[in-house]
């Protein structure tokens, strides 16, 4: 076994606060899932959610300040909380 093997075998996903779990979303991995669907969408929101923090911003612009300086798939909470059309096609 290399060390990268066992770097990757050591890698504990997150396990994320209740409220992120509500939405469906149990680890780091579901989060940054959600935030790729959302992302054309992303910037018309005025209510996010850092699933990572279990935080909440008001508007777009401290979000994304959010996003870039700690890397967090933040969420637009409105399409966070919206049942995933896609899956039931």
């Amino acid at each position: 076994m290399t060390i990268s093997d066992q770097a990757k075998t050591r890698r504990v996903e997150l396990i994320l606060p209740a409220r992120a779990q509500a939405m469906g979303l149990r680890t780091a991995t579901d989060a940054k899932i959600a935030f790729i669907r959302q992302s054309s969408l992303w910037w018309h929101g005025t209510l996010y959610y850092c699933p990572l923090c279990d935080q909440e911003f008001q508007g777009a612009d401290l979000a994304a300040r959010h996003l870039v300086a700690r890397q967090h798939p933040v969420l637009r909470w409105e399409l966070a909380v919206l049942p995933n059309v896609e899956a039931r096609s």
